[in-house]
């Protein structure tokens, strides 16, 4: 039920929803990328367009036209930090960290020995912010986000450094971890742009029912939205 916290569901049906579709998702995907690698014995594989085609599907999180200032798309996975530099609407960079939400859970899990489930809603409910639990979660989850900072900090100032007077003006960010509490003041002191979470709804058309159940977590759905965009 949505009560404006996170926690689990006592039913085990429902707990391995995410888990079977993420599992799920990767089976599939596995299962193409073997067909396309078959496919390339008699014929080239375009492999710009391929890993261009896989973060274009995070492009519904922001405006995508010649007018649209140069964005960051940050979308945090299980495993992986994905970022993607958008201008003027076209993807010019992209880069991952081998670092996601799971690092996070983990490094909680380890420092305060708790199991990972009781982990994961520790760092959804206290996240960055230093003033709840005495700051141990925040003291734990600090040093695993300052990797992911350190690397969109490389991102950025080589992205500069070739587009000149085009400087980056915004971050978005997607993904479970987006909610993380305190990320967003986090990353905007660091980086000093505008920082805030995506919505990939935004520009779609829905009732006022279908806004509300959608609109808080639209960041999660991210990818779901691109692929129907796209007709996949």
């Amino acid at each position: 039920a949505k009560n404006g916290s996170w926690s689990f569901y006592s039913s085990g049906l429902y707990m391995n929803f995410g888990h079977a579709s993420v599992n799920l998702f990767f089976m599939l995907t596995g299962f193409l990328f073997t067909v396309k690698l078959i496919d390339g014995r008699t014929r080239e594989i375009d492999w710009l367009k391929l890993y261009c085609s896989r973060f274009m599907r995070l492009t519904p999180l922001v405006a995508t036209n010649e007018f649209s200032p140069t964005t960051l798309l940050v979308n945090f996975g299980t495993d992986t930090t994905t970022l993607a530099v958008l201008r003027r609407g076209d993807l010019s960079l992209t880069q991952s960290v081998a670092v996601g939400g799971l690092a996070l859970s983990r490094a909680i899990g380890t420092e305060l020995r708790l199991e990972l489930p009781q982990a994961e809603e520790y760092k959804r409910t206290y996240g960055l912010d230093e003033t709840k639990l005495e700051g141990k979660v925040a003291a734990v989850v600090k040093p695993v986000v300052d990797l992911v900072l350190a690397e969109i900090k490389r991102v950025i100032a080589f992205y500069e450094t070739r587009a000149g007077s085009d400087p980056l003006k915004r971050m978005v960010m997607s993904g479970g971890t987006a909610f993380l509490p305190g990320l967003v003041p986090f990353f905007t002191s660091a980086l000093g742009v505008e920082v805030e979470i995506g919505n990939p709804f935004l520009d779609i058309n829905l009732s006022e029912k279908q806004k509300q159940a959608v609109y808080d977590f639209g960041a999660l759905f991210s990818a779901a939205v691109g692929l129907a965009m796209k007709q996949v």
